[in-house]
């Protein structure tokens, strides 16, 4: 009789830990499938509403937002107040004004999960948006999924802006080079990726010089990586264009290209492509300016891809008539080693 309660004991032990062993595994698929969301929000009062809506629809519930308001000076968090209340799920973090580069980059410190996806607080989501991103990450095993968008204005009438990317799978330093030439086809928006992979390319840069090109500078940092990104073919995101968009607001978009490309790494075989590209930036640039802005023509010069070139050029915005300069800078722009 003595064995028989150590029998049972024993078969007992091997049921507790079966079930032991299945709530660890729930727990785990539940960690797995956990996206933070991150959101800078910056006077937005009159969209970050259904932004926020957008996200509450989302038919994958399993995440958490975090807002970052960026010093906003209207009634955008009166607004997010009313949402705190509602949903445990919003998380709301308060900076002086930093711009969207530091907002997200403190997102991600603050952000519980491995799985990332980011958002401006300007623009809508279809419900699918999460479920479908995580899927194709999950599914590729890829660093980062993104999408196309559908631009709409201020009453979500469809824009017909055609937009979107050839490539269904983006990686390395191919990945790199196409997205250069076709400039940034990779809208935030549609982004879900892995947070450890983000981390490991340098997070977003905090400068002025790349304010409008932070995102570019991140997608091409994770390819030079060695990163993965794979494309939904299908829409995800609503892309609304309305006058208060910074990125409509900025000013010598093309310098900050320059100054992007300049601060990327060189890896073996990165090289020459470097150097292609910031010729075909200094060219687009001089399409845009005439002879009499001399100060850029000088910036433009520090950007030459050749140390040959950049003396050249730079001597002569310093003893040339502008419009010669001009000519000897798009000459230069084609240098190479």
């Amino acid at each position: 009789m003595s064995s028989f309660p150590g029998k049972i004991l024993q078969e007992s032990d091997v049921l507790l830990c079966e079930q032991l062993k299945g709530v660890s595994s729930f727990i785990k698929m539940a960690q797995d499938k956990f996206i933070s969301i991150i959101m800078p929000a910056y006077n937005v009062e009159k969209f970050v509403a259904k932004t926020i809506e957008s996200i509450l629809a989302q038919t994958h519930t399993h995440w958490e937002l975090i807002i970052i308001d960026d010093g906003s000076t209207d009634g955008t968090k009166t607004i997010i107040d009313t949402f705190l209340e509602k949903d445990q799920r919003i998380r709301y973090y308060y900076q002086e004004n930093g711009r969207q580069g530091k907002a997200r980059n403190k997102g991600l410190e603050l952000a519980q999960s491995d799985i990332i996806a980011f958002m401006d607080a300007d623009d809508i989501l279809i419900p699918e948006m999460l479920q479908e991103q995580y899927a194709l990450l999950i599914d590729h095993n890829a660093d980062l999924a993104f999408s196309s968008v559908t631009c709409v204005n201020e009453n979500m009438e469809d824009l017909q802006f055609p937009h979107g990317f050839p490539h269904k799978i983006v990686e390395g330093i191919d990945g790199a080079e196409q997205l250069l030439t076709l400039g940034n086809p990779i809208p935030i928006i549609t982004v879900v990726a892995r947070k450890n992979s983000v981390f490991e390319a340098g997070c977003f840069k905090v400068s002025s010089n790349i304010q409008y090109a932070e995102e570019y500078s991140l997608w091409l940092r994770m390819l030079l990586n060695g990163c993965k990104f794979i494309r939904n073919e299908k829409r995800v995101a609503f892309y609304i264009f309305h006058p208060q968009q910074s990125s409509r607001l900025a000013k010598n978009k093309h310098i900050q290209m320059l100054e992007m490309i300049n601060d990327l790494p060189a890896p073996k075989g990165f090289e020459l492509i470097k150097e292609k590209h910031l010729g075909i930036w200094i060219r687009r640039s001089l399409q845009k300016i005439d002879e009499t802005e001399i100060n850029i023509l000088k910036r433009l010069s520090y950007y030459q891809p050749t140390k040959f070139g950049k003396i050249i050029s730079i001597l002569a915005t310093s003893l040339l008539p502008s419009s010669m300069a001009k000519k000897v800078l798009y000459r230069m722009s084609y240098q190479t080693k």
